[in-house]
């Protein structure tokens, strides 16, 4: 049995506005729920609901069937930890409440990494959107729905 050590992960975190990070983040033991449609679809409506509020700038994402890469600029008003607490807390209460049969969505903690170049978070969002293709779920980025 695995133990998770989200401690660990917060270590030396932190948050500051206007940096973009990658994060990532999993499902609770790895279960693939994120790939039914409805369920990826109230993950993406949270990330927009950030942006949407001013607390997030989103560059890339992809909602995988067991976790979610999310490349973002972190605005002012809420810490790194805030926002991925939120994102997951309210997508967790939206999925239990219309699908009965999920629960304990996500894994706790998340990872990320603060990027400091153009060619950083380029090439993150490259390895974002192509996530789906690496993964063998589609054959081109463009055909992965979330």
């Amino acid at each position: 049995m695995r133990i998770y050590r989200s401690g660990k992960l917060r270590k030396g975190r932190r948050s500051i506005a206007g940096q973009i990070y990658l994060v990532t983040t999993r499902s609770r033991n790895k279960m693939p729920w994120f790939s039914d449609m409805n369920i990826g679809q109230l993950i993406v409506s949270e990330l927009k609901r950030s942006d949407k509020l001013g607390y997030t700038c989103t560059y890339a994402f992809v909602v995988m069937p067991n976790h979610l890469h999310w490349l973002f600029e972190l605005k002012h008003g809420q810490t790194l930890s805030q926002i991925v607490a939120t994102v997951k807390g309210r997508s967790a209460f939206r999925i239990s409440r219309r699908f009965s049969h999920v629960s304990n969505v996500w894994q706790a903690g998340f990872q990320d990494r603060a990027l400091r170049s153009i060619e950083s978070v380029e090439g993150a969002a490259e390895y974002v959107v192509n996530n789906p293709v690496r993964a063998g779920l589609v054959n081109r980025a463009s055909d992965y729905p979330l």
